[in-house]
């Protein structure tokens, strides 16, 4: 017969601990992380925002055609 004597069990084993350090690391963003996210929906915001300046000022200060736009 085999007998099997486990020191660590759920949590505490080597996998659980394991799993514990997977789940923390990717709950946490980097604070790079978190300035790239700020600055990139600025940016998004600021090209949306320009492009439709451009095709605002192209039809109705240059009077082109939208299709020309």
């Amino acid at each position: 017969s085999l007998t099997i004597k486990l020191s660590r069990v759920g949590e505490h084993s080597t996998i659980g601990q394991i799993q514990k350090l997977i789940a923390e690391a990717q709950g946490t963003k980097p604070n790079s992380q978190r300035i790239a996210d700020k600055a990139s929906a600025v940016l998004t915001f600021a090209a949306g925002i320009t492009a439709l300046l451009t095709i605002l000022v192209w039809m109705l200060v240059i009077g082109e055609p939208f299709v020309f736009a």
